[in-house]
């Protein structure tokens, strides 16, 4: 290395030589950064084609927009539409930021001109209603508000949850919104294995062609399942219990019931069910019209 001392005791000529190699050598360095952004940033690598899969109620020209716009935030040189530059990862991101929907975004680039997005849409498991409407995602996430159905597709659920954040701990949220779960996931997961459970059940009853189509829960701890006949002539009923009763005793309960001489007499005659009570231990409560 040549110090300080020895550069000042250098001839003016090999002080200019110094210097010229200096400057061949940043000439050099900004000529081959140059050369690289102007190569990686040709139209050879542009993205043409954005293939989206997986979507059904989400328009595709929606998510190729958004993906597309993301694609736009240029940094200085460099093309955020070129094969090089662009992040599968930050795409993913910005769509499931974008769309409350979505519950999986998988993004890759199969060639240079080419990305192919696959998306997962969140599917309602049950609607969540107060005020208003939402849909329920498997996990109990709102994820879309929900029209007023005379004949709801999945189970309409009522009641006095206190809604919370999907991560939160113990602070519940005023109101029931997007990302919010109204129902301590535990409890989401229980209330919807017991209605299919239910359902399975009374398919395979003298109450057969009756699904529970809405839950209502109680400030007290219960649960009021109502039934949906599917035949006009037919009356629908509730079944009452408590959040503790687990899912075999109140099928046991119901079994011991249904299958009495007497119970199914009242329904060979006619008489409508109205209800079932199954909160009280050893004992069933049912009312005929």
């Amino acid at each position: 290395m040549v110090s300080q001392h020895d550069y000042l005791r250098s001839t003016p000529r090999e002080r200019a030589w110094s210097w010229r190699l200096i400057c061949l050598c940043l000439a050099l360095l900004v000529t081959s950064v140059g050369g690289a952004v102007f190569f990686l940033n040709q139209e050879r690598f542009a993205l043409r084609e954005i293939v989206i899969t997986g979507n059904r109620l989400i328009p595709t020209t929606d998510l190729v927009s958004a993906v597309k716009k993301t694609l736009s935030r240029d940094h200085w040189l460099l093309r955020t539409d070129r094969f090089w530059f662009y992040s599968p990862l930050t795409v993913a991101r910005e769509l499931s930021n974008n769309f409350d929907r979505l519950m999986a975004v998988a993004v890759s680039a199969s060639t240079f001109n080419t990305l192919r997005v696959q998306v997962v849409e969140r599917q309602p498991t049950a609607i969540w209603c107060r005020e208003t409407c939402f849909y329920l995602d498997e996990t109990g996430t709102v994820f879309a508000s929900a029209p007023d159905f005379s004949h709801a597709p999945v189970p309409v659920i009522t009641g006095e949850w206190s809604p919370r954040p999907v991560n939160a701990t113990t602070t519940p949220v005023q109101a029931v919104g997007l990302g919010t779960q109204p129902i301590p996931r535990s409890d989401f997961g229980r209330l919807r294995s017991l209605v299919s459970k239910l359902n399975q059940f009374l398919a395979t009853t003298v109450l057969a062609g009756q699904t529970i189509w809405r839950i209502d829960v109680s400030t007290v701890g219960d649960y009021e399942f109502y039934s949906e006949p599917r035949e006009p002539d037919q009356s629908g009923f509730k079944i009452i219990s408590t959040r503790r009763q687990t899912e075999t005793e109140i099928i046991s309960l119901l079994h011991s019931t249904l299958t009495v001489a007497t119970f199914k007499n009242e329904l060979a005659i006619g008489r409508a069910l109205t209800s079932l009570d199954l909160r009280f231990p050893g004992k069933i409560f049912y009312r005929f019209d």
